[in-house]
């Protein structure tokens, strides 16, 4: 999966019955056409993606992917503050 193929994507929490199986999932907050940073992100921390597109993850690997998203985010910001001086002049 790359990431044009990212459209959406949504954190849960499954519910399973007592053979293990997933019965029910509810995503609090999906987002539709995720950045290319957070989809970058996504992709490099979540390693078995199933054909639907869902994983089932660990703990570790959720603190792993917030600490990611979160630097990614700072980066982004910083590129972002760099630039501000440029749109300023344009005005």
């Amino acid at each position: 999966m790359s990431v044009t193929d990212l459209h959406s994507l949504a954190l849960g929490i499954a519910s399973k019955n007592s053979s293990g199986e997933i019965i029910e999932v509810y995503y609090p907050k999906p987002l539709l056409n995720p950045s290319t940073t957070c989809a970058e992100q996504m992709l490099a921390q979540c390693q078995d993606i199933s054909d639907n597109g869902f994983i089932e993850t660990s703990p570790d690997a959720m603190r792993s992917l917030a600490s990611a998203l979160a630097e990614a985010m700072k980066l982004s910001r910083a590129k972002l503050r760099r630039r501000l001086p440029e749109v300023q002049r344009l005005r």
